[in-house]
């Protein structure tokens, strides 16, 4: 089943909201990707290139979505999830499963932006030594 353009448009809305909401304490967000039937989330955080987070498969009811998280380990995305932190918000949601992702992941906290730039002109200056 495709996902239609007016439930991407829904999609957005929900992910923009938990973004604004449940992230703005933290250096990243989260943002979508479509290929056919799937919903892939990949966190977004500054600094770093987008990392593969969930994938979401449409069942043809954008309230129950089949939920897989990216392994680490293994470089692929799992559905066998119920041992990770965080597992108890899969609820075929998508906000649950972005719940259970910053939990599985927790995502870094937002800085002083010139605490980091003093550390990384310390770091410098130790290399040039």
């Amino acid at each position: 089943m495709k996902i239609t353009e007016q439930e991407k448009e829904s999609i957005e809305k929900i992910v923009n909201e938990f973004n604004e909401t449940k992230l703005k304490e933290f250096d990243c967000k989260f943002v979508t990707q479509y290929k056919g039937n799937y919903l892939y989330l990949l966190l977004d955080e500054e600094f770093l290139k987008l990392a593969p987070t969930l994938r979401l498969k449409y069942t043809g009811d954008i309230k129950k979505w089949e939920f897989a998280i990216f392994k680490w380990s293994t470089e692929t995305y799992t559905t066998e999830y119920c041992f990770i932190p965080g597992s108890e918000y899969v609820d075929g949601s998508i906000a649950g499963a972005l719940q259970a992702a910053i939990i599985a992941y927790p995502p870094r906290r937002k800085q002083d932006k010139s605490e980091i730039f003093k550390v990384l002109s310390k770091l410098m200056k130790v290399r040039k030594g």
